[in-house]
């Protein structure tokens, strides 16, 4: 799984770290999870692990938040 931040970099001046309240996209997966937005809280590092337990199957996650 990667994670796309430049929407992220281009919204905020910075790379996207610490703790938070994040937002993801998935513009590539299944049609039932294309074009909704994920929230997760907590650090960064920790929501990219809940999401690779949840949706193992999705190779490109969109940093949003």
């Amino acid at each position: 799984m990667t994670f796309d931040t430049s929407d992220y970099e281009r919204s905020h001046g910075k790379k996207p770290r610490g703790h938070g309240y994040w937002a993801f996209t998935f513009p590539y997966a299944p049609a039932h999870l294309k074009g909704q937005t994920f929230f997760e809280t907590g650090t960064l590092t920790e929501c990219k692990r809940k999401l690779k337990a949840k949706y193992p199957f999705v190779k490109t996650v969109k940093v949003m938040s």
